[in-house]
């Protein structure tokens, strides 16, 4: 990754990111592909990653790995609400895109091509697909043999916290 900027200035003066978020979040935390490099509002993130790689990113981004680890660095609003400081988003931990194997690239290169492609309802389905390669390379990488299921119990007990 190559940065991250907030919004704190006025939206024309910030250089639009390649990917954004938004820094409250309750169930979902939605990193999105910035295809036209729109300027986005104040409660935003503008990420600014490596163009090639730029799908791969958006897969790992919207991982559950991911989301946990920003759950985990976050601050609980009340009634669901998390809110996240760059300072604290910068402490969270993500895949390391190098330690991938050439095949987990290409795969998580297509679907975040198609992540980036589809309506928001049917992107469940294509995290899940992430979240299950992404699984495979942690348990070999780790020599651990965690179930899909124990991340998202983790995840839900961190939302329910």
């Amino acid at each position: 990754m190559t940065g991250v900027q907030t919004c704190a200035l006025p939206i024309w003066k910030v250089t639009p990111g390649n990917i954004i978020f938004n820094y409250y979040m309750r169930k979902n935390i939605d990193f999105i592909l910035n295809k036209k490099k729109m300027h986005v509002s104040d409660n935003f993130y503008n990420l600014y990653l490596n163009e090639e790689d730029i799908y791969l990113y958006l897969a790992i981004l919207n991982s559950v790995f991911t989301k946990i680890s920003i759950l985990l660095n976050s601050r609980n609003q009340g009634n669901g609400l998390f809110k996240i400081q760059l300072f604290e988003f910068e402490k969270g931990k993500i895949f390391n895109e190098e330690r991938l194997s050439e095949n987990t690239r290409n795969k998580l290169q297509k679907l975040g091509k198609e992540l980036s492609s589809s309506l928001r309802r049917f992107n469940e389905k294509i995290v899940k697909e992430i979240d299950h390669i992404l699984l495979s390379e942690y348990n070999r990488e780790s020599e651990k043999n965690l179930d899909i299921s124990d991340l998202y119990e983790f995840q839900e007990v961190i939302l329910n916290e």
